[in-house]
């Protein structure tokens, strides 16, 4: 086996042969005739088992290899494991498909440098070299490694002095004290640091692009120096999590901000980093005291940023701001803020929201904007003479923007006029101010008022409060069984509909049991028939109906299926609509009274150009056609919800057009349902349970 490029007193493979489990017992290895110590190799190879070894007293190596390739997990475990200077501890490449963790809980004394490498892609959880004991000593650490191999340091590392470097792979660090008390710069010369929920204070250097990420909401806060290095880039991300930044950012590099669910940039310093800013997808926070830098460097909004103010001028005056991505959102947030150009190049969004916003931008008629972007200022409350609570300015006088800029601003909703949007007109001042009211062109379907409020009646019901209210049917310890896909299964409408029972006046003393047989991946011959598939996506391998009903003897069945059929499975229209009728009959045989409901949606865009609404329409029908047919009670989920889509996902565009969403209106994705989708199906599947508890 090769161990390294340094020459070693002995190379030791773990056989594990004396059976104690004890470092120094001379069986337990190969060669047997001793035990490792300092200036050895250790490895330990495949394993049919996870293997514990106790230092049982404190031992020494040169280098630790693990190589379990299989994916079983070594944990070295007692006592102190002291590295030689130049030591090494390493995670080789598992083999495909495998899984596993290693695990050194023993502390770990540094005799001089040391080098924590591993050769995996952190994946889930998994594949991680987890130094949980302390590391003491005053040498450099550096972190090494093929992929994102991720090494954890969750011990208090008080004791470790040194300097760390992260060349390539992953530094995750879980506890306040991992990255120990050096004074040094962390430096990265490539590679990845992960936060967790605990401060950070120490400084780092970006030497080469390297990237931060949040692994928990909320992250940090970190608080020490950032220096980013001129030609590096510093990529900060949170994923769906939240951040605090409290250190001042410096250097002539570049910063790319994600921020997930909100990335806070505080502190008292400023950050004085003069090479680019840009905010990538997710929430930013500038929140330096007013008057102090966040941004010092000209600044891009990429596609879905969000960038929010929590003081007055967080960006320093002179930098040149560019809508580069679409749908990325200026949220002045109640402040004022001074930039430079304004650059359209993707269309953006400015938030007037609580307060006063004003936001001062220079003249910015030289700059080209991009052709058939817009700029779109939301709730504006300011004045049509200007000088109002809100004020949107471009330089200082009329001929701020050419005619053409000046096209592609629009006011939505502004204060003082009928809902709707509105063209821009600037003043002699440079103030933007709304102007006429732009006609839709050609729409695709009635946008009257009096079509929108018809079309509201069919989503906006009031069905958790008549479930749940003084005259609900629901009779003590009734059981609600609900079978459906994965929209089911994720339990979002059902929730939602159990926190109404739980709280109404009718209903929360009753008892009420909901029983979710959602199945991720299901469609309607899986809710009849079952699944005999050990690679189901549900991780339980559904049962067929019946048997669910004579288990559970539920007072009511509620049964939303078909978008896997469509999609996927391709359930012909005929077995569907016999696998429903089956389903209701077989309800109404085990004396529980049967709700059906249409699919919903496949992507948010009621358009013509989706599709799906030709198929989803198709098999919609078929569900309306056999509750008709069997007396079951239907909820019609499909025309509430692209009545609703129709009305809140037809955004009017300056030229007259409608642009639709294909998602983020009633799904997270086009097909799962997020919070406003949840709460619409959560009140007409409850207004179905009362009408069929009602007959």
């Amino acid at each position: 086996m090769n161990f390294g490029t340094f020459s070693h007193a002995a190379d030791y493979v773990w056989t594990g042969a004396g059976k104690d489990g004890f470092w120094n017992t001379p069986a337990n290895w190969k060669p047997d005739t001793g035990f490792p110590r300092s200036g050895d190799n250790v490895m330990f190879p495949v394993a049919t088992a996870n293997v514990t070894v106790n230092l049982n007293g404190d031992q020494a190596a040169r280098a630790v290899t693990f190589n379990p390739s299989t994916g079983f997990a070594y944990t070295l475990a007692g006592n102190t494991l002291t590295l030689d200077d130049g030591g090494e501890i390493n995670f080789l490449k598992l083999d495909s498909g495998k899984t596993g963790v290693q695990i050194i809980s023993s502390d770990i004394k540094l005799a001089g440098s040391a080098t924590f490498r591993n050769e995996n892609r952190f994946y889930l959880g998994g594949e991680i070299l987890a130094i949980q004991g302390r590391i003491s000593g005053g040498g450099q650490i550096t972190i090494a490694g093929a992929f994102a191999g991720c090494v954890g340091f969750a011990g208090d590392n008080t004791g470790f002095t040194g300097p760390i470097a992260i060349v390539s792979g992953m530094l995750y660090a879980s506890h306040r004290a991992a990255l120990g008390t050096g004074t040094q710069d962390l430096v990265m010369k490539g590679g990845a640091f992960w936060m967790s929920a605990i401060p950070t204070t120490r400084n780092f250097l970006i030497g080469a692009n390297a990237s931060w990420s949040a692994v928990t909401s909320p992250s940090g806060p970190h608080s020490g120096t950032i220096t980013v290095s001129k030609e590096a880039t510093w990529e900060f991300g949170t994923g769906g999590n939240s951040s605090t930044l409290l250190g001042p950012i410096a250097g002539e590099g570049s910063l790319i901000w994600s921020g997930g669910a909100g990335t806070l940039v505080g502190g008292t310093l400023p950050n004085t980093l003069s090479g680019a800013y840009a905010i990538g997808g997710g929430r930013i926070i500038l929140s330096k005291p007013a008057g102090v830098n966040a941004v010092a460097g000209p600044l891009t909004l990429n596609a879905n940023a969000k960038l929010e103010w929590d003081a007055d001028e967080q960006i320093a005056d002179a930098l040149p701001l560019k809508f580069g991505g679409d749908l990325c959102v200026l949220n002045l947030n109640g402040h004022r803020e001074t930039l430079g150009t304004l650059d359209l190049q993707a269309h953006g969004l400015i938030e007037c929201s609580k307060g006063d916003n004003v936001l001062i931008a220079a003249d910015s008629h030289e700059i080209p904007w991009a052709t058939g972007k817009e700029l779109i200022i939301n709730g504006w409350k300011g004045k049509q003479t200007g000088g109002g609570s809100d004020r949107i300015v471009v330089g200082k006088n009329a001929k701020s923007l050419t005619t053409s800029q000046l096209a592609a601003i629009g006011f939505r909703n502004p204060a003082g006029q009928p809902a709707g949007l509105y063209t821009a007109a600037i003043l002699k001042t440079g103030e933007l101010v709304p102007a006429s009211a732009v006609q839709p062109v050609n729409p695709p379907y009635d946008l009257t008022a009096k079509a929108k409020a018809a079309r509201q009646k069919l989503y906006e019901v009031p069905g958790r409060a008549n479930l749940s209210g003084k005259t609900s049917p629901l009779k003590k310890d009734m059981k609600i069984a609900f079978f459906g896909d994965s929209i089911t299964w994720q339990n979002g409408y059902i929730g939602v509909i159990d926190q109404a029972l739980k709280a109404g006046e009718g209903s929360k003393d009753l008892g009420i049991k909901l029983i979710n047989h959602g199945v991720n991946g299901g469609g309607v011959l899986t809710l009849r028939d079952g699944e005999d598939s050990k690679s189901h996506a549900g991780g339980t391998k559904p049962r067929p109906f019946v048997e669910y009903l004579t288990e559970d003897k539920p007072e009511v069945v509620v049964i939303f299926i078909g978008i896997n059929d469509i999609w996927w499975r391709k359930t012909s229209p005929a077995d569907f609509e016999k696998a429903l009728g089956d389903l209701v009959t077989s309800a109404k045989a085990h004396k529980a009274a049967p709700v059906l409901a249409t699919l919903s949606v496949w992507g948010d865009s009621p358009a013509v150009g989706n599709v799906n609404n030709a198929k989803c329409d198709e098999y919609a029908e078929i569900t309306r056609k056999v509750a008709a047919a069997t007396g079951a009670t239907l909820v019609d989920l499909r025309k509430a919800c692209f009545a609703y889509l129709q009305n809140q996902n037809a955004e009017l565009r300056m030229d007259g057009s409608i642009r639709f969403y294909p998602s983020g209106i009633l799904t997270g994705d086009g097909v799962h349902a997020n919070g406003a989708g949840c709460a619409l199906i959560a009140d007409k599947i409850s207004q179905g349970i009362f009408t069929a508890l009602k007959k």
